[in-house]
């Protein structure tokens, strides 16, 4: 970019020569040979020879015209140093103000050539920055847990961070991203967890066959011992064999579990009598009754071998059920935390007679729950015992309650419920006492509590467009494999935005057989290559294939589709990009796209990203106004302030109004809060809306209190921060760094009551070394001074009436904010080449280059040719070759 004094000196050579359209190649080597070689022969190439070069730099390399456009970089550095004084060096000959202006205009002459050939330049590969991760994760798995807020801050370039050059990855960037993955796959997949499940145990005494000894059940030859149990819903459980064997011969025990006949898996039982073991699978089993089973495979006996290695048997101390194994969270009240009843040895709650035990339980969001009161009863008279489920006092569901004080069991109901507090209760319907029954245990019937649950919201864990797990081996009777294939292929495209190689789902998948293999559940596994997923360089990075060296490419639509999406979004493509991007119809319906993803509510990113860094109304969040000056000042306040301006950009891009509404507009959102630190009457409450400007004092955002508030001090209003945020966010001509050792400002009692701020700034730059920057800048900030440091209108500046009138650096006259807004909007290409310039930036997230101009010319053009529409900016860009293509590595010098 040429430097600030060089535009000073390019506005003078652009006079002195004629702004003239470039010529031939031959033209263009003809007035090298006479105004620019002279030159540099003159001042520059005892320095700068390519036989020795001083600091690599060579100026006798431009042999045609060719090269001029090869060394665009090197031509702008040049004109850099020349407009900044920093060559030649002190020591050496001087050219004349006017001589550095020539070669300056030259230069930016040949640089704003446009001979038909493409340089769309290059994007390095770019880390998703702390937005677009949220963002992108949110999108794929419907998980929104705001995980970036533990990342590092991302680096900021030309205005943004998004920029790839300055999204560098630390060591603490990847310990983040791990512990990120495991929290979001933990989230996106919920992996059921056993010790809150419900679990019914068969003793040996509740089994079937086999014989009993000393309390076990023996299998003295094969055969089975079974249950039969009565499953509530269906679900993944856990069935489990407490088992020892009688070791003999030259193999092990070995037994099976068979759910209603069928062989679910062989264990081999290597436990031995005294040091019982579990043995295990995990099922998933309709509602209903079904047929537990243990069977003993291979029975040995042998009379000769050695007292205790004769006989080969099996015992087995119970089996156990636990589930169903729901992947959603359970929140539990024992019988410490319930009311009512009366507390037994602090593990259940006893009602003797008719009543309610009740607990509150905090509901997270709207949903479908399952309410699961664990209870036993004891039993008297013809009827079971009955009990009532309640919600808010209102009974839902009215089981029987068949279980006994040896194994309590779980009743169980659905209901929707809203996010709130609610009360569950558990009421005993039918007491009932018989003091002459002839069985004594049966003369009184009591209902036991042990807990109340509440498991929810049920569901499909993840909102997001397609499911994770597609494909259940317990449900399909497919393999592993073919089930993570299933699943995982969707999910990489999606994650990768491409579709994924054979080589890469083979690896993923692979992942999913190891976890098998170390005995962790088919949701387990698809979590863990969920988890390795989130951690890979194809999700983290935005990546491109460059094309071969010297040669341009068009990218392909899948990467089209992705930059469009992180330029609108801030986040991945949709179903819908995707499925273009798969039939090759993106890049020929860009536009009905473009208006469909501005319309999108995730085109807020937009205006949040885009906006709020290019407008620093990110900004407003940090300042800090001096509440002792501005008392009405408070969060509120602020928060409206931001809402303003983003919702006044929103409207822009929604309606698809003029970019120049951003300059002047007639209308803008207002709540009360904000309305009334306007002086706007009529508008009550806390909501925004449109509220139409007829007066004089605001319009644009130029007038909003965010950009006003951002552009002040703590205590007063700063001329030089608004003049400065005019020149460089909405002009593109930033004044340059002060120079160094410039007084600041006296602020001093004395002195600020002497005369208004506009005088003490006159006198401040009448200092030859701060005149001509505070030139450029201070005029534009006097005509905002009828707004205080937080945006509210005044007529004075203490004592001292405000003079809000001046003249901008082309010799126009404004007498006020509402003349300067007209000034811009009537003269708007400054202001429409800066805003292409900074979204081009942004949605390529790279700086833009000399070598863009020729597409910012036609990105010009258009908008021009359209009313400035906020849509042609937009198709305009995402059109252009700069977006479009991609050149190799070391394409551009």
């Amino acid at each position: 970019m040429i430097e600030r004094r060089g535009r000073s000196l390019l506005l003078t050579a652009l006079v002195m020569l004629g702004a003239t359209a470039p010529g031939r190649s031959d033209d263009v080597m003809a007035s090298y040979k006479k105004d620019v070689e002279p030159f540099l022969a003159k001042y520059c190439l005892d320095c700068h020879l390519a036989d020795d070069p001083t600091g690599g730099v060579a100026l006798d390399t431009f042999t045609n015209s060719l090269s001029f456009s090869k060394k665009g970089r090197l031509l702008e550095s040049v004109a850099d140093v020349l407009g900044t004084g920093l060559m030649p060096p002190e020591d050496m000959p001087q050219p004349s103000a006017q001589e550095s202006a020539a070669i300056i205009a030259w230069i930016e002459r040949q640089l704003s050539r446009c001979d038909g050939t493409s340089r769309p330049g290059r994007v390095t590969i770019r880390r998703l920055n702390r937005y677009e991760y949220d963002n992108t994760v949110r999108d794929l798995l419907g998980v929104d847990l705001n995980v970036s807020k533990d990342f590092p801050s991302d680096d900021v370039g030309h205005g943004f961070d998004n920029i790839a050059d300055v999204l560098s990855i630390s060591p603490i960037h990847t310990e983040r991203y791990l512990d990120a993955a495991q929290r979001i796959a933990e989230a996106a997949i919920a992996v059921p967890d056993e010790t809150s499940a419900p679990r019914r145990v068969y003793s040996a005494e509740k089994l079937q066959h086999g014989q009993m000894n000393s309390g076990v059940r023996l299998l003295a030859s094969n055969g089975a011992i079974h249950v039969d149990h009565e499953f509530p819903e269906e679900g993944e459980y856990l069935l489990e064999a407490t088992a020892y064997g009688d070791q003999a011969g030259t193999e092990p025990v070995r037994a099976s579990l068979k759910l209603d006949g069928a062989e679910l898996v062989v264990h081999d039982v290597t436990a031995t009598r005294g040091t019982p073991d579990i043995y295990r699978t995990r099922q998933f089993v309709s509602k209903g009754r079904h047929r537990i089973a243990v069977t003993f495979l291979n029975d040995y006996w042998d009379a000769k071998a050695p007292d205790g290695e004769k006989d080969r048997n099996l015992w087995v101390e119970s089996l156990r059920i636990v589930g169903p194994l729901l992947p959603h969270p359970v929140v539990r009240k024992e019988a410490t935390d319930l009311e009512g009843g009366h507390l037994h040895d602090n593990r259940a709650r006893r009602l003797p007679s008719t009543g309610t035990v009740t607990a509150t339980f905090n509901i997270p969001a709207d949903g479908l729950y399952a309410i699961r009161v664990r209870a036993h009863a004891d039993q008297a008279g013809k009827d079971l015992a009955r009990l009532a489920i309640q919600v808010n006092e209102k009974t839902i569901a009215e089981p029987e309650v068949p279980a006994e004080k040896e194994n309590p069991d779980y009743y169980v109901t659905k209901r929707k419920l809203k996010a709130g507090k609610t009360k569950i209760g558990a009421a005993f319907l039918n007491d009932f006492y018989d003091p002459k029954a002839s069985d004594p245990t049966r003369r009184d019937r009591n209902l036991i509590i042990h807990s109340i649950e509440l498991q929810g919201p049920l569901g499909t864990p993840t909102s997001s467009e397609q499911p994770l797990i597609v494909r259940r081996p317990e449900l399909q009777e497919s393999s592993w494999e073919e089930c993570a294939r299933e699943s995982l292929k969707p999910l990489l495209s999606r994650a990768f935005r491409r579709p994924v190689r054979e080589d890469e789902l083979r690896a993923f998948t692979g992942l999913v057989e190891q976890a098998r293999v170390h005995g962790e559940s088919f949701d387990g596994a698809m979590q863990l290559a969920l988890q390795a997923t989130l951690v890979s360089p194809n999700f983290l990075f935005r990546i491109e294939k460059d094309p071969p060296e010297g040669k341009v490419r068009l990218l392909d639509e899948y990467e089209l589709a992705t930059r469009l999406s992180y330029f609108l979004w801030s986040s991945m493509p949709d179903e819908e990009l995707f499925e273009q991007a798969r039939n090759s119809t993106l890049r020929k319906n860009l536009p009905s796209q473009i208006k469909r993803m501005l319309a999108d509510p995730k085109a807020d990113a937009l205006v949040e990203n885009f906006a709020g860094q290019w407008l620093h109304t990110r900004l407003l969040a940090n300042v800090t106004p001096d509440t002792k000056v501005f008392p009405k000042f408070n969060e509120k306040l602020r928060e409206a302030m931001r809402q303003e301006t983003e919702l006044f950009f929103a409207s822009v891009m929604r309606e698809d109004r003029s970019i120049l509404d951003l300059l002047d507009a007639d209308y803008t959102f207002l709540n009360e809060r904000l309305a009334k630190h306007y002086g706007i009457d009529g508008v009550k409450g806390d909501q925004f809306r449109r509220v139409s400007m007829n007066g004089d004092r605001r319009g644009g955002v130029l007038t909003h209190a965010s950009i006003l508030t951002v552009t002040s001090n703590p205590n007063r209003t700063s001329p030089v921060k608004r003049g400065k945020w005019i020149l460089e966010q909405l002009l593109g001509t930033p004044p340059p760094e002060p120079p160094p050792q410039v007084p600041e400002l006296d602020e001093s009692t004395d002195v600020v009551l002497s005369a208004p701020l506009r005088v003490r700034l006159e006198q401040h730059r009448a200092k030859a070394e701060c005149a001509a920057c505070h030139r450029r800048m201070d005029p534009l900030g006097f005509a905002l001074e009828n707004y205080d440091a937080i945006g509210g209108w005044r007529e004075r500046d203490g004592k001292f009436p405000i003079d809000p009138s001046g003249t901008l650096p082309g010799g126009k006259l404004f007498e006020g904010p509402k003349d300067l807004r007209a000034l811009l909007r009537s003269s708007p290409e400054k202001f429409t080449r800066n805003l292409i310039r900074q979204m081009l930036a942004y949605g390529l997230g790279r700086g833009v280059e000399y070598y863009d101009r020729c597409a910012i010319n036609r990105i010009e053009d258009r908008l021009q040719s359209g009313d400035y529409a906020f849509s042609r900016l937009v198709l305009g860009i995402v059109e252009s070759d700069p977006f479009q293509m991609r050149s190799a590595e070391g394409g551009e010098e």
